[in-house]
């Protein structure tokens, strides 16, 4: 069976929804697959793949990378310095994107994601134009999240009209895979009631590779500055629908525990300049680390932070959590109580959750899982736990291949 995958990102690109795919790409090529994957020339943030360090210097060709086909299309490097210029980069991906998927071997079954915003409709152009069965992965659900983001009001007329083309995308899919309860109750009001049947719950995984670090020495806490300190880590993409202010109210109050923010993101800048107008000489920051070295990254912290806005709930899952969970370290949550990680949190009885803005309540679960030591391994104990039986990619992609198989057979 064909099977083609397309998203704005795909590795080396550290954007979390392409380390997902080509988790599915992998797997799909191992059960004996034709695989192929129509993705961005250029990386998260508009820098061209061949100007960035961390690609290939002819990544910009069509390659493979194992038993995958990556063709990646160029098109407009505007980047996010201004919305006028991401409008431009995502429509010349739209165009060049589904020339490309007009023009490769017919597929039976096609996967979209939500990079850019509405990509869906390639899908649904190739449902009826090449009769191939067509899969939405809703990363981010839109236009929900440009409403929390507070790009749109509900009221408006773009909503409404941006509302009936997601209820066309996500009606003409044939299997639609939402990221946990809270998105696909999000998703729900979108469809006809006798197709919520085709709503599959597969949560975002971690790496394959990912596990509590297990060398003698952890050199890179070292590296990082966190040889003999307390570290509460945020790591990965500081992104639009995440609370930052709890985190630096609170780190004014732990002077003795270091905040290490490992990665990037639309947000970076601003909680950087923020941390440099309180004053913050506990919170640090680093770029991302290399893939393999990801597990002894998320190892130096002894607590993880993690956020979302009560706005964007069932709009995006944070990936976040699995990588957390993975290396066996507890999360202390800021957020409302209405999404996948409270939730996830909860049922595993692996941190805390405390509402947005309450940094009190937030400097007390950091403050407990400091100076406690039994209690912070008894939920160290249990994030890995509920990662190997909820979280982990051999639980999840499994759901997903045998999603796509069940099309192509013509189930």
């Amino acid at each position: 069976m064909h099977v083609l995958l397309i998203n704005q990102f795909y590795p080396p690109d550290p954007a979390p929804t392409g380390q997902l795919l080509s988790h599915l790409a992998r797997a799909l090529a191992e059960r004996g697959h034709g695989v192929r994957v129509i993705c961005s020339a250029q990386r998260y943030g508009g820098v061209s793949a061949q100007g960035a360090a961390d690609f290939d210097s002819a990544s910009a060709k069509p390659s493979r990378i194992g038993d995958v086909v990556v063709t990646r299309v160029a098109g407009f490097g505007f980047g996010r310095r201004s919305k006028l210029g991401r409008v431009l980069d995502y429509a010349s991906f739209y165009v060049v994107a589904l020339f490309h998927a007009l023009v490769t071997p017919r597929p039976e079954v096609v996967v979209m994601l939500t990079t850019p915003p509405y990509i869906g409709f390639i899908g649904t152009v190739l449902r009826f134009l090449r009769g191939c069965k067509f899969v939405q992965w809703v990363m981010d659900l839109y236009p929900d999240a440009m409403v929390a983001h507070r790009m749109l009001s509900w009221n408006g007329w773009l909503t409404r009209l941006l509302g009936l083309l997601t209820r066309a995308m996500l009606r003409s899919a044939d299997a639609i895979w939402a990221l946990g309860p809270y998105a696909r109750r999000k998703i729900a009001p979108y469809l006809r009631s006798r197709q919520l049947d085709r709503v599959l719950i597969v949560p975002p995984w971690g790496s394959p590779s990912l596990g509590p670090w297990q060398g003698n020495r952890n050199d890179l806490r070292a590296e990082l500055g966190c040889d003999g300190r307390f570290v509460a880590m945020y790591s990965g993409n500081m992104g639009l629908g995440h609370d930052f202010e709890t985190f630096l109210k609170g780190a004014q109050q732990l002077p003795d525990v270091l905040f290490l923010f490992v990665g990037g993101g639309p947000r970076a800048p601003e909680v950087r300049r923020s941390a440099i107008r309180h004053r913050l000489v506990n919170l640090t920051f680093r770029d991302y680390v290399p893939k393999e070295r990801l597990s002894e990254s998320l190892s130096t912290g002894d607590v993880h932070i993690l956020s979302q806005l009560p706005a964007w709930q069932g709009c995006i899952v944070p990936s976040k959590l699995a990588g957390i969970f993975a290396v066996g370290r507890p999360a202390v949550f800021v957020g409302g109580e209405d999404n996948e990680i409270a939730h996830w949190i909860r049922e595993a009885d692996a941190g805390f959750v405390v509402p947005i803005g309450d940094s009190t309540a937030f400097v007390r679960a950091v403050e407990s899982l400091q100076g406690d030591c039994s209690l912070r391994d008894r939920l160290s104990r249990n994030a890995r736990s509920f990662y190997l039986r909820s979280l982990s990619p051999d639980v999840n992609l499994p759901k997903l291949v045998g999603s796509i198989e069940k099309l192509g057979n013509g189930r």
